[in-house]
C-alpha cells in the first residue's frame, strides 16, 4: 500500500513538471506580453526572456505564502486534540 502511494505521488510530480512548461509558455507568456501586465511586471523582474515562467513562480510563491500564513494563524491547528473525556491535555515537553 505504501509503495502504491509513493508511486502515485511521484507520478503526480512528473505530470506537474510536464504541465509547467507549456503552461508558462502558452498561458503566462501571452499574459505577460499584454500591455496591462507588462508594465508592473517589468518593475519586478525587469525585461528578461522567460518572464512568463518567472511570473508563474512568483504567483505560486505568493499563493503558498498566503496558505502557510493562514495555517499559522488558524488557532484550531495549534490546539492538541481532546482525549476521550473531552478535556484537553496540556503539552508536556
Amino acid at each position: 500500500m505504501f509503495a502504491a502511494n509513493g508511486l502515485v505521488l511521484q507520478s503526480l510530480g512528473a505530470i506537474a513538471a510536464l504541465i509547467a512548461g507549456p503552461l508558462a509558455e502558452q498561458g503566462f507568456a501571452p499574459w505577460v506580453e499584454s500591455t496591462a501586465a507588462r508594465g508592473w511586471l517589468q518593475l519586478i523582474w525587469g525585461s528578461i526572456p522567460g518572464m512568463g515562467l518567472a511570473s508563474m513562480y512568483g504567483l505560486t510563491a505568493i499563493i503558498l505564502s498566503l496558505v502557510g500564513l493562514g495555517g499559522f494563524f488558524w488557532p484550531v491547528l495549534h490546539r492538541p486534540p481532546p482525549d476521550s473525556t473531552g478535556a484537553v491535555k496540556s503539552a508536556q515537553l
